[in-house]
């Protein structure tokens, strides 16, 4: 089974400065990641990344995404349920938009 990797790459919302979110992330004690997942949050270094905020999560394959979100814009009641914690809130009260897609591994 092939592994999916979803991506949010993240605008902070205004008034909010990369400073600001970085010490939040570094003082951050996020939920326990859904079984099967493995999130990471990256900031751009080089090209056309420079600045900006990645949110990455890696599902080990496809049926484990689609057991939490069924569709683009659906999410199970454990995915919901992660998804309206403390913990989590606090990190998207620094989203303001956000892109977001999924990306099933081809070669590895």
């Amino acid at each position: 089974m092939p592994k999916v990797f979803s991506t949010w790459v993240i605008t902070l919302r205004p008034g909010v400065t990369e400073g600001e979110f970085e010490q939040f992330l570094r003082e951050w004690d996020p939920a326990a990641p859904l079984p099967g997942t493995r999130p990471r949050i990256l900031k751009g270094e080089r090209g056309e990344g420079l600045g900006k905020y990645l949110m990455l999560n890696e599902f080990e394959s496809v049926e484990t995404r689609d057991r939490y979100f069924p569709s683009r814009n659906q999410a199970s009641k454990e995915a919901e349920e992660l998804m309206q914690s403390k913990s989590f809130q606090a990190l998207v009260s620094f989203i303001g938009e956000r892109e977001d897609a999924d990306w099933v591994v081809l070669l590895e």
